[in-house]
């Protein structure tokens, strides 16, 4: 009796194994350079969006997370020019005091719903105070793109187990 229930229990967990697949998660990343830089005048803005489907994304994927990054740098090296105020605002809004590098917003709901919608995220720079070149912009994004993984090596480990057993059982009924 013992025999049967470790052979049942092998293949129930053989069978478990075998058809248990996870979500394999995936890392879209696209940058753009603007050559020439965009000129961001003061008060003013500029709508722009990067597009994930430049990197395999498809429309409907699951995204988990994403970071919008962009490089600005300052129009002059006047020391009286001072430092610009950028708002960044790709679904949530994000904003500080800069005179040259980079400004980075993270994970919003609407920022979320842009992307899935069609994979494009759309943001806006605009200038608080002062004015800027916006130099670039890269997206990194995170998410399920729908595929699954089975793991091989426990698959066929379980397989050989399964069949042991069943070699197992074979003697004993013949014995």
């Amino acid at each position: 009796m013992k025999k049967v229930v470790l052979f049942l229990s092998s293949i129930f967990i053989f069978l478990c194994m075998a058809f248990s697949a996870w979500a394999v998660p995936t890392t879209w990343e696209v940058s753009k350079n603007y050559v020439p830089p965009y000129y961001i005048s003061f008060m003013n803005g500029q709508l722009l969006y990067l597009d994930l489907a430049d990197d395999g994304y498809v429309s409907g994927m699951e995204i988990n997370d994403f970071t919008l990054t962009i490089r600005v740098s300052d129009d002059s090296n006047k020391w009286y020019d001072g430092n610009e105020h950028i708002l960044l605002t790709a679904g949530t809004e994000s904003n500080g005091t800069w005179s040259v590098g980079d400004l980075s917003v993270g994970w919003s709901m609407l920022g979320e719903f842009d992307i899935e919608d069609d994979g494009t995220l759309n943001f806006l720079v605009t200038s608080g105070w002062g004015d800027f070149y916006l130099n670039s912009a890269k997206i990194v994004a995170t998410g399920d793109d729908g595929t699954t993984s089975v793991p091989e090596p426990a698959t066929m480990m379980l397989l050989g187990l399964g069949l042991l057993g069943l070699v197992g059982v074979r003697r004993k009924i013949q014995k």
